[in-house]
């Protein structure tokens, strides 16, 4: 089996998953139509899910919800928690966030020792089904190796005094926001491209997994003490069925609202490896233009998505990207899904040819667009073509002289006196 078909099954699961049982066949007729090894493969999928489910709902299997100790006194109440104070197994060291999505908190786990991330959410309702497609989540990411991805250590359900919180735990990354950075530590505009070229392999890396993002933004896109980016929150929100996860989700930073990254056609369907090509445009715009090409003054994904049918997206005029690196950016924000780049590799793809002057698929261009790219990407060579070109011209018309001549003489003179009367 090939692994991009391994991949469309593993979107297509995580999909079914979300709907009752009753309903996932007549989904996966629409999805999968007549691709009987596609729709073989997404069946195998729930099978195990479904004996997972049954081997969690045994009374042997060990919990993942945060115990609380035996005074019993979790209760989380947001902001009341401050250092020293206990959350399960985990001591908390300092309030790294707060939202009316939930709190973040560095805690420090003593047995092993490490320092690590917990995001614990306001309450929801209970779903057996969502929580264990949590779990199953975890042990997706498990799966990804790249250093790019921020590792989760834990992922479950804290039955707490205030109703039943998902929570999350993850390493600890000592970095700083993207916006932030941008700002703290100027960068030339290639240098801004090499850090979106790595943002589409860490992305690729997650969707030859069957994993879709679905909640990048600045706001989870860290770069760490060495410079290397680290994208937080793969599929988190979504999980849980939130419109994001907590992390910078504190409002809208300098104007930009984090609803702007979420492409139209998911806020009422199913996604693929286009919703996260339309952020990493998104993003991409941000670092490159300055700005990104609609602007939202309210941060809901109402306000997003009537900004974004408003006015069709165009390049800053004062741009000065060159027209095909713009055309590049305008591609990956399209709105239609199916005028998108399909995958962060063709995004990246395009965006490498745009830097060097190549002739981007973003662009029709004409044969004579085409020639002056290939001049100026390969000077001699085209200048010793043009000079082999005229040397072969000149020989022919040589050439041709001489064979002219020769045949003139070789032609018969008519004798006057056989032409007389």
């Amino acid at each position: 089996m090939s692994s991009d078909l391994h991949q469309q099954a593993e979107v297509i699961f995580n999909e079914a998953i979300e709907r009752p049982s009753s309903a996932r066949g007549l989904y996966l007729d629409d999805v999968c139509r007549a691709d009987t090894e596609l729709r073989d493969e997404v069946e195998s999928l729930i099978a195990h899910y479904e004996t997972a489910e049954g081997m969690l709902n045994q009374s042997t299997t060990v919990s993942h919800a945060i115990t609380t100790g035996p005074d019993d006194a979790l209760n989380l109440s947001i902001a009341s928690e401050g250092p020293g104070t206990l959350i399960g197994s985990f001591r908390i060291l300092q309030v790294l966030q707060e939202s009316d999505r939930g709190a973040i908190y560095l805690v420090q786990q003593d047995d092993p020792p490490q320092r690590l991330c917990l995001d614990i959410y306001t309450p929801t309702s209970r779903s057996d089904e969502r929580s264990l497609r949590f779990q199953h989540l975890r042990d997706q990411i498990d799966a990804l190796d790249h250093p790019g991805v921020v590792e989760l250590v834990e992922t479950g359900t804290a039955n707490t005094g205030k109703g039943m919180q998902h929570f999350v735990v993850a390493e600890y990354v000592d970095g700083t926001p993207l916006l932030d950075s941008l700002h703290r530590t100027p960068r030339t505009r290639d240098e801004k491209i090499a850090l979106l070229l790595e943002m589409c392999d860490i992305i690729t890396h997650a969707h030859h997994r069957g994993i879709i993002h679905g909640d990048l933004r600045p706001g989870t896109v860290l770069v760490d003490t060495s410079g290397n980016l680290r994208l937080l929150d793969f599929a988190v929100a979504r999980t849980i069925g939130l419109q994001r996860s907590i992390a910078g989700s504190s409002g809208m930073s300098e104007g930009i609202a984090a609803s702007m990254f979420r492409s139209p056609e998911s806020h009422e369907g199913p996604v693929d490896t286009r919703n996260d090509v339309f952020a990493l445009g998104m993003l991409a715009c941000l670092m490159l233009w300055g700005q990104l090409p609609w602007r939202c003054e309210t941060d809901t994904l109402d306000s997003a998505k009537e900004a974004m049918l408003a006015r069709a997206a165009s390049a800053p005029v004062d741009s000065e990207l060159g027209t095909d690196m713009d055309a590049v950016l305008l591609k990956a924000v399209a709105l239609d899904p199916n005028r998108r780049y399909d995958s962060p590799t063709a995004f990246a793809d395009d965006l490498l040819r745009a830097r060097n002057g190549e002739p981007v698929d973003a662009r029709n261009p004409d044969l004579m667009t085409d020639a002056r790219a290939l001049a100026a990407r390969h000077p001699a060579m085209i200048a010793t073509a043009i000079v082999a070109a005229i040397l072969i011209m000149v020989c022919c018309f040589l050439l041709g002289t001489l064979t002219g001549g020769e045949a003139e003489l070789s032609v018969p003179k008519n004798d006057a006196s056989t032409t007389g009367g």
